[in-house]
Protein backbone atom coordinates (compact mmCIF):
# COMPACT_ATOMS: atom_id res chain seq x y z
CA UNK A 1 0.00 0.00 0.00
CA UNK A 2 1.23 3.19 -0.81
CA UNK A 3 1.06 6.10 1.52
CA UNK A 4 -0.37 9.82 1.19
CA UNK A 5 2.99 11.25 1.79
CA UNK A 6 4.68 9.61 -1.48
CA UNK A 7 1.34 9.64 -3.50
CA UNK A 8 1.57 13.53 -3.02
CA UNK A 9 4.71 14.64 -1.11
CA UNK A 10 3.97 18.35 -1.25
CA UNK A 11 0.63 18.56 0.26
CA UNK A 12 1.34 16.06 3.17
CA UNK A 13 4.14 18.57 3.88
CA UNK A 14 2.40 21.22 4.09
CA UNK A 15 -0.15 19.97 6.30
CA UNK A 16 2.24 18.68 8.61
CA UNK A 17 3.12 22.41 10.12
CA UNK A 18 2.43 23.30 13.45
CA UNK A 19 0.25 26.31 14.47
CA UNK A 20 3.24 27.94 16.08
CA UNK A 21 5.50 27.30 12.96
CA UNK A 22 2.34 28.97 10.97
CA UNK A 23 2.68 31.87 13.41
CA UNK A 24 6.17 32.81 13.33
CA UNK A 25 6.04 32.83 9.88
CA UNK A 26 3.38 35.23 9.47
CA UNK A 27 5.15 37.16 12.17
CA UNK A 28 8.17 37.38 10.19
CA UNK A 29 6.06 38.26 7.30
CA UNK A 30 4.49 41.03 8.93
CA UNK A 31 8.51 42.30 10.19
CA UNK A 32 9.57 42.13 6.56
CA UNK A 33 6.59 43.96 5.70
CA UNK A 34 7.07 46.67 8.06
CA UNK A 35 10.82 46.91 7.20
CA UNK A 36 9.90 46.97 3.92
CA UNK A 37 7.35 49.85 3.59
CA UNK A 38 10.06 51.75 5.34
CA UNK A 39 12.90 51.27 3.15
CA UNK A 40 10.50 51.84 -0.39
CA UNK A 41 8.92 54.91 1.26
CA UNK A 42 12.15 56.21 2.24
CA UNK A 43 13.56 54.97 -1.58
CA UNK A 44 10.52 56.43 -3.45
CA UNK A 45 10.88 59.47 -1.43
CA UNK A 46 14.76 60.25 -2.49
CA UNK A 47 13.61 58.90 -6.24
CA UNK A 48 11.03 61.42 -6.73
CA UNK A 49 13.06 64.30 -5.07
CA UNK A 50 16.19 63.58 -7.39
CA UNK A 51 14.55 63.07 -10.71
CA UNK A 52 10.93 65.09 -10.72
CA UNK A 53 10.62 67.89 -12.81
CA UNK A 54 8.15 69.10 -10.70
CA UNK A 55 8.95 73.01 -9.03
CA UNK A 56 6.16 74.26 -6.75
CA UNK A 57 5.25 71.27 -4.79
CA UNK A 58 7.75 68.35 -4.89
CA UNK A 59 8.10 67.65 -1.30
CA UNK A 60 4.45 66.67 -1.40
CA UNK A 61 5.09 64.74 -4.55
CA UNK A 62 8.13 62.98 -2.78
CA UNK A 63 5.92 62.18 0.36
CA UNK A 64 2.98 61.35 -1.29
CA UNK A 65 5.12 58.49 -3.62
CA UNK A 66 7.08 57.28 -0.98
CA UNK A 67 3.94 56.49 1.25
CA UNK A 68 1.45 55.71 -0.95
CA UNK A 69 3.24 54.46 -4.36
CA UNK A 70 6.71 52.41 -3.55
CA UNK A 71 6.44 51.81 0.29
CA UNK A 72 3.42 49.43 -0.19
CA UNK A 73 5.12 48.06 -3.28
CA UNK A 74 8.05 47.37 -1.50
CA UNK A 75 6.11 46.55 1.48
CA UNK A 76 3.97 43.42 -0.08
CA UNK A 77 6.91 42.20 -1.84
CA UNK A 78 9.14 41.88 1.56
CA UNK A 79 6.00 40.42 3.50
CA UNK A 80 5.80 37.30 0.89
CA UNK A 81 9.51 36.72 1.10
CA UNK A 82 9.19 37.08 4.35
CA UNK A 83 6.49 34.41 4.98
CA UNK A 84 7.97 32.22 2.06
CA UNK A 85 11.81 32.56 3.08
CA UNK A 86 12.84 29.66 5.43
CA UNK A 87 14.94 30.61 7.84
CA UNK A 88 18.66 29.03 7.96
CA UNK A 89 19.25 26.53 10.81
CA UNK A 90 22.36 27.96 12.72
CA UNK A 91 24.66 26.69 15.65
CA UNK A 92 21.87 27.86 18.25
CA UNK A 93 19.06 25.47 16.43
CA UNK A 94 21.74 22.05 16.54
CA UNK A 95 22.10 19.95 19.43
CA UNK A 96 25.29 19.98 21.10
CA UNK A 97 27.75 16.64 20.76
Amino acid sequence: MVEQAQLYPLTARATMRSPASTMIRVLRAIGFGIAGYVVGGVLGYMLVMAFSQNQHDIDVEAAMTGAFASGPLVGLVCAIVGFVRRPERGTAGQQPN
